[in-house]
């Protein structure tokens, strides 16, 4: 009798040739019948294996080619390396069809609803709606998208995808740093618990500010500040300006240009990091206080003629790093004089059609005028006047909605073409002024590392506490002011001198380093072994191999080390070395993310409570990406874009230490024969093993490899998928759901490798 067929390898052949087979298919012999769907005659057959076999070998069957493999094929190469490629085929195909149909949904700008009955297809299908989100919805110049989500409890939370957020999503997915650590990245598409996703669409009236809401009627020249004429089209339209692109630039950045302050290669790093087309003016400090200026805005409120005057920044800053601003409608404009007089506005149409006018170069500051008499004033008036009078006598007029959106949607994002700038590390004191109700920093397992039961917290921090306090840091650093187990340790390096003389970087000087860091991958091929096999880690693997922080400007390769982080972790170590259980989880945590964070990406988003959500997203609602309410009376934490996103960090320090690790591990390497590795933990043989001992690789030193598992039987499907079997009997599922049959799981991996 022939061995029975393995069931996958089955399903996998009537898959090749053009059958659509059902969920519930189960092979039992080539004579069972199954009722499947016919790709090629396009109809439901009832057919057995035993005769796909006679069809397949008479020619009458030949691999099927769907009509749209070409687009699969170039979506697929699309994502290269990235999650989807370590994906099985039918995976990838789940997803990309569910990218076509909600692409499809979204376009008809109907509510509807995703539910997900079958867990093991909701990451492909959720991950074909978002990748469908920031196609479609750029698109949406008066629709907002609010997703209403439905966690396992019924507990409902918010996401908004409108033209703002979803502008930048892929800036934001396509962050290449491989190194990110659990608490560093902000909870905006976190939308992995569901059981069902509510799409709404909603109207949505894009003018927020960033655009001058009149256009130019008249030859008063005003480019300068923002201010332009349109064509029959709705489009910006200038016989002056070459530089098209300009006018489609955050108004705060063309401000700034225009007041020739900032240098090509600062403007060139301020356009990379705005992200928004407004931005709001309480961002100012940021922008003063990373390009060194003081800002003076003159705001002035239409509606009922008030004005205010605010700055931002440093006053002793030399004042040729001073700008003054005008925003008005919320559009920043350089403050400045228009050479243009009151007389002249009013009689624009007259002066410009006199023949003893047309030509004149003084026309605009003409002051009075009569037969044989004319007059001139010295100069202009104000900007704001100017504005004034040209809306009074209907030389601006409101842009029409076609005009606003058209404009409006022609923002994007900018990427620094420039080296940057470079500065000292300043880690601020944290100085939280809660509400009266609110006692304390809400910890979770973004500080501790794990979720602590809330009335053990108190514990957990003095334990931390006690640690820190026995460091020999400048200042005292108050754990209990901190939510991020990375923040603390930022500060606890910080005053403990880690970063001295140490610069942290932006713009392409910082990308060219971060080019250069060579991660760890993961192994893709499949792979099947049935001797006993050693899993083992390395304790504190990068740790083990910090150096030092490269002091200095760029390039580093013959600057001094900042020693004093290999000291720090070195005490830490020891410090977790003697912890209970809990304490040794988050000081682990620490150590880890302290070169991690060198790399960090962007911070995109702001996490902030407020009182009342509801009133908060009427006021800001096209810059919330998603919000949740916490009680009835609607407080809760919003997520909010940062318009302005400073990005400085120290790629060298991940270089250091990323450099030493490869070469450790290609040290290894060359020593036994690695058959799998996962980032700092490898599979070895035996008789590998013995010989690593025996040099003194193994134990529990930091620095040193130490079992995590012994198996004895092990399948890799790719990445980081694999099921094996552990020496005492028990089954081992890695990033495989333990509810995949393990005997399916390797027979397919076995497959795998011999259709190799």
């Amino acid at each position: 009798m022939p061995p029975k067929l393995d069931p996958e390898f089955v399903r996998q052949q009537f898959i090749k040739y053009g059958y659509r087979v059902p969920d519930d298919f189960k092979y039992t012999n080539n004579k069972a019948k199954y009722k499947m769907y016919d790709l090629v005659m396009k109809q439901y057959v009832t057919i057995t294996y035993q005769l796909l076999k006679q069809l397949i070998s008479r020619g009458n069957r030949v691999p099927y080619k769907p009509k749209n493999s070409d687009s699969f094929n170039k979506w697929l190469k699309k994502h290269g390396d990235d999650d989807v490629s370590r994906m099985n085929h039918q995976e990838q195909r789940l997803q990309f069809k569910s990218k076509n149909k909600y692409i499809k949904l979204l376009k008809k700008k109907k509510d509807f609803t995703i539910e997900f009955n079958d867990y093991t297809k909701r990451d492909m299908i959720l991950a074909g709606f978002i990748e469908a989100a920031k196609i479609v919805i750029p698109s949406f110049t008066d629709t907002t998208v609010r997703l209403t989500l439905l966690d396992s409890w019924g507990t409902p939370s918010y996401r908004f995808l409108n033209y703002n957020t979803v502008k930048f999503l892929d800036k934001y997915f396509r962050d290449s740093s491989a190194e990110r650590n659990h608490d560093t990245n902000e909870d905006v598409i976190d939308m992995w618990d569901l059981s069902q996703i509510d799409v709404e669409f909603m109207p949505y009236e894009p003018k927020f500010g960033g655009l001058f809401p009149f256009k130019n009627v008249s030859s008063i020249d005003l480019q300068k500040y923002g201010i332009y004429r349109y064509d029959s089209r709705s489009e910006l339209c200038e016989a002056n300006d070459n530089d098209s692109i300009e006018k489609y630039d955050s108004c705060i950045y063309h401000s700034i240009k225009v007041s020739q302050v900032l240098t090509d290669n600062e403007l060139s790093l301020l356009k990379s990091f705005i992200i928004t087309r407004y931005v709001p003016q309480k961002q100012l400090s940021d922008i003063a206080s990373t390009f060194n200026l003081f800002i003076k805005v003159h705001k002035i409120y239409p509606n009922n003629g008030k004005s205010s005057n605010n700055t931002y920044g440093d006053p002793s800053t030399p004042s040729s790093r001073h700008i003054e601003l005008l925003n008005i409608y919320n559009h920043y404009m350089f403050n400045d004089t228009v050479n243009v007089t009151e007389f002249y506005i009013k009689h624009i149409h007259e002066i410009d059609s006199d023949p003893l006018f047309i030509s004149h170069p003084r026309k605009t500051l003409l002051k009075r005028y009569s037969p044989g008499k004319t007059e001139y004033a010295k100069e202009g008036i104000s900007l704001s006047k100017c504005i004034r009078l040209m809306i009074k006598h209907e030389l601006l007029i409101p842009l029409s909605h076609e005009e606003f959106v058209s404009t409006f949607s022609k923002f994007n994002l900018s990427e620094c073409t420039t080296e940057g700038i470079s500065r000292k590390i300043h880690i601020a004191d944290k100085n939280y002024n809660f509400p009266s109700w609110y006692k304390r920093v809400n910890q979770t397992h973004k500080f501790f590392g794990y979720e602590p039961e809330i009335d053990e917290i108190p514990d957990r921090l003095n334990e931390l506490q006690a640690v820190i306090d026995s460091l020999p840091l400048r200042h005292h650093v108050d754990v209990s002011l901190y939510y991020k187990f990375s923040e603390l340790m930022q500060k606890v390096m910080y005053e403990y001198g880690c970063y001295d003389d140490v610069y942290e970087l932006s713009g392409t000087t910082a990308s060219r380093i971060r080019n250069q860091c060579v991660f760890p991958k993961h192994d893709k091929s499949p792979f099947y072994s049935n001797e006993k096999l050693y899993y083992i880690d390395l304790n504190g693997a990068y740790m083990s191999c910090i150096e030092g922080i490269p002091t200095g400007y760029p390039p580093f390769s013959n600057s001094p080390m900042n020693t004093k982080i290999k000291s720090l972790i070195n005490e830490l170590y020891i410090a977790r070395s003697k912890a209970n259980p809990k304490l040794s989880k988050t000081l682990k945590f620490m150590m880890n993310s302290c070169w991690g964070y060198s790399i960090r990406r962007a911070k995109y988003f702001t996490h902030e409570y407020k009182s009342d959500i509801d009133k908060y997203i009427k006021e800001v609602g096209p810059y919330v990406v998603g919000y949740k309410y916490i009680n009835d009376s609607g407080c809760g934490y919003v997520n909010v874009i940062n318009s302005f996103t400073p990005h400085f960090t120290i790629p060298q320090f991940a270089k250091s230490v990323l450099d030493t690790f490869n070469k450790k591990m290609n040290e290894i390497k060359s020593i036994v024969n690695v058959l799998y590795q996962n980032v700092d933990a490898i599979l070895i043989n035996e008789s590998d093993y013995k010989k690593l001992l025996d040099m003194n690789y193994i134990g529990d030193s930091l620095g040193q490899f130490k079992i995590e598992h012994v198996f004895t039987e092990f399948a890799l499907r790719g990445g980081r998928q694999y099921v094996a079997t552990l020496e005492n009997g028990d089954k081992y599922h890695h990033c495989v759901k333990k509810d995949v049959d393990y005997d399916s799981f390797v027979n397919e991996v076995k497959n795998k490798i011999h259709s190799l």
